[in-house]
């Protein structure tokens, strides 16, 4: 989950150059969307950038439960997933993508980053209904 701080210490380049606070710790803009609800015992990362490989202890954590394989939901492919998915490919990670639980924000982006992805670093892209 993305949160950054009111002091723009976390601040992305692109927040600071429009200003814009966006996610900033105990603001309702940080809270949870209405309705979730994390799974029992879920395990949470705090990032401050789109992978949530890049400053986390993510990689040594999957690494220390001996995770071969993650699947990837959230928002969005042409943002957090699509990094996230793309450093887990650098760090020899399986990757499967449950593409009925993706967002997006630009339509036009959707298909082209998941064929790429998919299609150069192996990926795999699922619905749900798929799980086994």
């Amino acid at each position: 989950r993305t949160i950054h701080e009111a002091d723009k210490s976390t601040w992305s380049r692109s927040m600071i150059k429009e200003n814009a606070a966006v996610l900033i710790r105990g603001s309702h803009d940080a809270d949870y969307v209405d309705g979730y609800q994390p799974p029992f015992g879920s395990h949470f990362i705090e990032k401050t950038r789109n992978s949530a490989f890049l400053s986390t202890k993510l990689d040594e954590e999957l690494s220390g439960l001996n995770v071969e394989m993650i699947v990837l939901c959230g928002v969005f492919i042409d943002g957090c997933v699509g990094l996230t998915a793309a450093d887990a490919a650098q760090r020899d990670f399986d990757v499967t993508f449950l593409t009925d639980c993706i967002g997006h924000t630009n339509q036009d982006f959707r298909k082209p980053i998941f064929h790429w992805l998919v299609d150069d670093y192996s990926m795999k892209a699922i619905k749900v209904a798929q799980l086994s």
